[in-house]
């Protein structure tokens, strides 16, 4: 239901104050005294009827006490007091703070206040100008209403709007912030509809913001307040919220219209786009407006919009969208006064009581404290310190440089004031020397002295109205210069702006430009290039030709040689074996100097020269080699003819490239010319620019010239000012004789004294005037001269830059020349060299055929071999490589499934709470106890063990791994059992929460081996550690309260409890080793090898323990009949245990944890043997079981006598369960061990299983090449 429609006639603000919940209680009923009336008082100084600012204080008491309460009840219950109907200026400051506590308050002031919107409807009504109440007070009063009252009605219908729109858009908060990014576009996804809708009431929102803001700036106009006076600054103060608010407002519906535009058609958000363009050009003038003012400068930083909206018909203009931030600045902290423990405001009686009905908010009994909500609000008040603390040493920095232009103005001001105190003491001077001529004229007798004192008195006053009348012309120069100075400085800034358009103009045109002779110079490079490559390749034929020709010579010659040595052999048999041995020698000097073109086959020739050591397969190739010359004789005829061919075509090429260059050269001319004459323009510009300085430098000549013509007048002013103090002084001493007779002129004389000093001081002061007037010219007149040196500067800089790129051009340009020449040299060379090339060829293409197919034959001999050491060389490599990432592969497989296997386990663990049975199970807190704290020792272990291991330490993985099962044990214990315990706590809530504090530390250790399973260095995982280290300390503090206490049972029940918790701890002991005996039979049955060592030597040393520790439960039993049996003067068992009730809870508590930890050590026992546990939980139960048979035998050794020998026989019972508790962690300890060591050469054998198979294929592969090979 929308807040209009619970609107009526007239609105009782007390009936919806009570309808505000209560949620926050108070602790006790002091404490909530003194809280209300600390908000009373900040209420009260925020809220009155003086016209002031809201002092930043007080409001901030009013938002830190609604996060107390967590709502706003308890401020609108204050509000029912002030009569807000009374005062406008009251009205306006409510409105004020209201609307900071909605932004800045606790959430649920929006809820709470959204159905008071009647009550702001009513007030605007009260206060707007269509009101007919008679205001009283008189005219100030009306004056107020009148200005004050617009603002109230346009800041209520404001807050109406703000209210509606959050009741409406319960997403945004009171800030208006939507999340951590305040994306707009995502709360919807995409329903267009509510996005239509919502860009309607962001519209209407900005509307009434912007409308109180122009009633603001009309009053404070009407007003003739400006923004450093009280008056005005409590009418601008509310405008920082505004300016906040609207540009976030702003930004939203800039975005929801880019999302709207993306899927709707245009003309449909016509008129939103014109409302948007409307409310745009009044919120920049609203900006425009307070940045102006001087209040808002040290408050806030306002935006700045651009000079028109953004293009929504543009998707593409979203882009150069930026959102306007209004940044505020912390103002700096007041000082406290003296009295601050006196806060009562003695200005308003209305505070003297607090019986205001606001008494039913709290709850008689407030002493429950949600600790951790308060918890989390300090840390959230702790961060908001850390926040305004940077905020503040930023601002104090600003303040130090604001003190430091402030000295400076002071010292300024301080030589201003010795100046005045000399100017003083001058005038004091001159003073008294008159009054020592009245002194002087009382005894002036003759009229011939009046005569020469008033001739002396009228030269002065002549030379007075002269100095007066050239003080007026030099004023006048003066007002003259200073206009020629702005016109010079409006031209110089005119010749600035067209020297600065000129160089924008010449750097578009020089990086345009650049831009094109760079494509063009990297297209020229590239052809060149080609042209290179080509020749090149021309060049590495022509080689090739060459020394395959120079070789088939010597072949030639040496196949010649073998066929007069074969022919010779064919006659004579007897030397067959000399010829052959001949042939064999000249083949070996032919592989020689192929081994010299190809080293890296050295071993392949040699391999080939053993093989044509054969006589049978030699003489068959020799006999072989005369027929197969023939054929390729033919073979080089065709290939000349295609290089032929190839030349023809290339010559075609080089002369396309010969026109291409000669076309790109004319074209780079051209360029270079144009911008030859732009360059000239510019410097043409620059000249005009050097012509108006030289303008500037001769008025400023004329300038100086009129500046010592004032200084020589005022040189002349100072020389009168000391010939008439001589002339006074002559005077003086010439009036000692007419002292009688100037009785009547001594009147006359006063009145021209005064006149005279008065006229004197006035002089004096235009003096200063000028000489300050002076000074600021000489000044401009320096900037004038900086500005034109820097002109100067950028003009030197411009021809530096334009010779650097002539230079840089010429460059270029000849080394393309010097390149094109020598590529046309090169051409020429190489086509005189490729015809002796032809002519040289077609001569030896007939020699080269008969040995052309044994060098090709070798050659593909040779590059098989190679081809087969290069291939093994790369298969040993890979084998290597692939040795190795198959044994980190193992040893992440293992980590990984490890990890598995323990998320498994605590996700098991976790569903076994879900187990009905377990509803049913309860469990002591002991064995919780023992659990937790057993984790928080593992979990700093395994902390330790990744940083090692992610240091590269490797020899730490195995106990890593072996840590995070134990952890995993303990956490899969802790949430069973935690929900076993929850079920003996008897308030069900505090159950609850154990359970669910169990299970979120096991899903935290979850989260924790599941980051270890894919390690990343953006995880901090000493800072998971560490949480889940502090939740397991946070659940033994809370298990620690669990635990049983025996004080709670009546002291007549402690005489028959000792009994039946010892025989209950006998019956556990005994039940316990019965238990031992059965999964040792099991064990030897089913287990064998190391496993049932294993579990034979844990059974054993936990079933020795158990034995010894029911002959210390017997030997207890025996202690305490001889105890109660002595009876110390008591009637029977019962009254003495009630008696001595302290030493009995003692005993109850130690029997009790006797039994419970037997029993724990069973079942760790028997999961250890079903593969679950692990051998830690055996250490600690056994010791946990020792520590409470020692805290039963220092119980029953209280009330023992010394010489007892029932005491004695306790005694060395407990000393027998120590030494089996040491023999079980000495077992269990070596047993790890063993099962460690055992799964060590387990991955150690399968690595070497893998590593052998790996070889035993590489030996398969190796044979396989050798095969291949022979």
């Amino acid at each position: 239901m929308s807040v209009y429609n619970r609107r009526s006639s007239v609105v009782n603000l007390n009936q919806l104050v009570t309808n505000i919940p209560v949620r926050r209680k108070a602790a006790d009923q002091v404490e909530r005294d003194k809280f209300e009336w600390s908000q009373w008082q900040s209420a009260t100084k925020a809220i009155n009827n003086i016209e002031s600012p809201a002092k930043e204080k007080h409001v901030r008491n009013l938002i830190l006490g609604t996060f107390r309460l967590e709502g706003a009840r308890l401020f609108w219950s204050m509000m029912i007091r002030l009569q807000l109907e009374s005062h406008p200026i009251v009205c306006w400051k409510f409105c004020y703070v209201i609307h900071r506590l909605l932004r800045d308050g606790h959430k649920n002031v929006v809820n709470d206040s959204v159905p008071l919107a009647p009550y702001f409807e009513q007030l605007g009504k009260f206060w707007s100008p269509l009101s007919n109440l008679e205001s009283s007070g008189g005219s100030q009063m009306s004056a107020l209403r009148q200005s004050y009252g617009i603002m109230t009605y346009r800041y209520c219908r404001l807050m109406i709007s703000k209210l509606t729109f959050h009741e409406r858009n319960p997403v945004f908060l009171g800030n208006l912030s939507i999340g951590e990014h305040n994306d707009i576009r995502r709360i919807f996804t995409d329903n267009l509809d509510a996005y239509f809708q919502l860009c309607i009431e962001l519209l209407d929102y900005m509307e009434e913001l912007l409308g109180l803001a122009e009633s603001v700036f009309t009053s404070l106009d009407q007003s003739r307040a400006n923004s450093m006076t009280t008056a005005g600054q409590c009418r601008l103060h509310p405008l920082i919220i505004c300016i906040q608010d609207s540009s976030l407002l702003y930004d939203y519906i800039v975005k929801v219209l880019f999302k709207l535009h993306d899927s709707l058609p245009g003309e449909t958000l016509q008129g939103h786009r014109q409302r948007l363009n409307d409310q745009f050009r009044r919120l920049k003038r609203f900006y425009e407006q307070s940045s102006t003012l001087q209040y808002f400068k040290d408050l806030i930083k306002v935006p700045i919009l651009p000079d028109s909206p953004p293009n929504f018909k543009l998707k593409d203009d979203i882009k150069n969208y930026q959102p306007p931030v209004a940044i505020v600045h912390t103002p700096p902290p007041e000082p406290a006064p003296a009295n601050d423990g006196i806060l009562i405001d003695t200005s308003d009686d209305t505070v003297s009581t607090l019986s205001f009905p606001m008494n039913d908010d709290w709850p008689p009994n407030g002493h429950v404290v949600d600790r951790s909500k308060e918890i989390a609000d300090l840390e959230q008040r702790l961060l908001n310190c850390d926040a305004m603390l940077r905020e503040n040493r930023t601002q104090t920095d600003e303040l130090h440089r604001l003190i430091a232009a402030k000295d400076t103005e002071l010292i300024t001001e301080r030589n201003h004031r010795l100046q005045l105190e000399e100017q003083l003491r001058q005038q004091l001077d001159n003073q008294r020397r008159m009054e020592e001529m009245h002194a002087l004229e009382k005894k002036a007798n003759s009229e011939e002295k009046f005569n020469k004192l008033l001739e002396a008195y009228n030269k002065l006053r002549e030379e007075h109205i002269v100095v007066l009348r050239r003080e007026g012309e030099i004023k006048k120069q003066l007002a003259n210069l200073n206009q020629e100075y702005t016109q010079l400085k409006a031209t110089y800034k005119n010749i600035g702006d067209e020297f600065n358009q000129l160089k924008i103009d010449y750097e578009q045109l020089k990086t345009k430009k650049n831009e094109e002779f760079n494509q063009e110079i990297i297209q020229l490079r590239q052809t060149n290039d080609e042209v290179f490559m080509n020749m090149n390749n021309i060049k590495s034929e022509r080689d090739r030709f060459e020394k395959e020709i120079e070789d088939n010579r010597i072949r030639l010659n040496d196949s010649n040689n073998q066929r007069q040595n074969l022919e010779k052999a064919l006659r004579e048999q007897t030397e067959r074996t000399a010829t052959l041995s001949h042939t064999i020698e000249t083949l070996t000097r032919e592989i020689n100097e192929k081994k010299q073109v190809l080293q890296h086959e050295m071993t392949s020739f040699e391999n080939q020269s053993k093989i044509l050591a054969d006589r049978e397969t030699k003489q068959h190739e020799l006999e072989t080699t005369l027929t197969q010359m023939s054929r390729l004789i033919n073979e080089h005829e065709n290939t000349a003819t295609i290089n032929e061919k190839k030349l023809e075509e290339l010559q075609l090429t080089n002369k396309t490239l010969e026109t291409t260059l000669q076309n790109k050269t004319n074209e780079f001319n051209n360029i270079i010319n144009n911008v030859q004459q732009k360059l000239n323009d510019v410097e043409q510009k620059n000249n005009n620019l050097l012509t108006t300085t030289d303008q500037l430098k001769i008025i400023n000549s004329t300038n100086d010239a009129k500046l010592i013509e004032s200084n020589g007048i005022i040189t002349e002013l100072q020389h009168t000012n000391k010939q008439l103090e001589k002339q006074l002084e002559q005077s003086n001493r010439e009036k000692e004789e007419f002292q009688k007779e100037m009785i009547e002129f001594k009147k006359l004389m006063e009145m021209r004294e005064s006149e005279l000093q008065e006229r004197l001081s006035a002089l004096t002061n235009e003096r200063n005037d000028f000489q300050i007037a002076t000074v600021t010219t000489t000044e401009r007149i320096k900037k004038i001269e900086h500005a034109k040196q820097s002109a100067e500067d950028r003009y030197k800089a411009l021809e530096n830059e334009k010779s650097s790129i002539n230079n840089q051009l010429q460059s270029e340009k000849s080394e393309f020349e010097k390149r094109l020449n020598e590529a046309e040299t090169e051409r020429f060379d190489l086509l005189d060299k490729n015809r002796e090339h032809e002519e040289s060829l077609m001569d030896l293409i007939h020699e080269k055929e008969e040995l052309e197919h044994k060098v090709l034959d070798l050659e593909a001999t040779a590059r098989e071999w190679a081809q087969k050491f290069v291939n093994t060389t790369d298969n040993q490599k890979l084998m290597q490589s692939n040795h190795a990432n198959l044994i980190n592969n193992l040893k992440q497989q293992y980590k990984y499934s490890i990890l598995t296997f323990c998320i498994n386990q605590m996700h098991d663990g976790i569903e076994r709470t879900k187990d009905i049975d377990l509803l049913n199970c309860k469990s002591g807190a002991e064995y919780l106890l023992s659990k937790l704290r057993m984790a928080v020792t593992s979990t700093k272990t395994t902390q330790d063990l990744w940083n090692k291991q992610a240091s590269g330490d490797e020899s730490t993985t195995f106990p890593f791994l072996n840590e995070c099962i134990a952890l995993a044990n303990c956490m899969v214990d802790i949430v069973v059992h935690g929900k076993a315990t929850s079920n003996l706590v008897q308030d069900i809530d505090q159950g609850v929460i154990l359970a669910d504090n169990c299970r979120d530390v096991t899903l935290l250790c979850i989260d924790l081996y599941s980051n270890y399973q894919t390690p990343s260095t953006s995880i901090d995982y000493d800072k998971q550690s560490n949480d889940l280290m502090r939740r397991l300390n946070s659940l033994i503090d809370k298990t620690t309260t669990l635990l049983p206490k025996v004080s709670d049972i009546s002291k007549e029940e402690l005489g028959d409890l000792v009994e039946k918790e010892l025989q209950l701890t006998h019956e556990t002991i005994d039940e316990a080793v019965r238990q031992l005996e059965a999964m040792m039979a099991k064990s030897r049955e089913q287990d064998t090898g190391i496993k049932c060592e294993v579990n034979g030597q844990i059974l054993d040393s936990c079933g020795k323990l158990m034995q010894t520790i029911k002959v210390l439960i017997i030997k207890a039993r025996d202690l305490q009949k001889e105890i109660v049996g002595q009876g110390r003067g008591t009637a029977s068992a019962r009254e003495f245990y009630t008696k001595n009730h302290k030493w009995t809870e003692g005993l109850v508590s130690a029997a009790k944890n006797v039994g419970v930890n037997a029993k724990v050590l069973i079942d760790s026992a028997d999961r250890l043997l079903g593969g679950a546990g692990k051998f830690e939980e055996i250490i600690a139960c056994s010791q946990e079981i020792a520590a409470s048979t020692a805290q039963l035998v220092a119980a029953s050794n209280v009330k023992a006598d010394r010489e007892s020998r029932n005491r004695e026989a306790l005694t060395h019972a407990s000393k027998a369960v120590n030494a089996s508790t040491a023999q079980v962690v000495a077992t269990a300890k070596n047993c790890a061990s063993i099962i460690e060591e055992k799964s060590k050469r387990i991955i150690s054998f399968l690595i070497k299983d893998k590593i052998n198979i790996n070889i035993e294929f590489y030996r398969h592969q190796k044979d396989k090449y050798q095969i291949t090979l022979s």
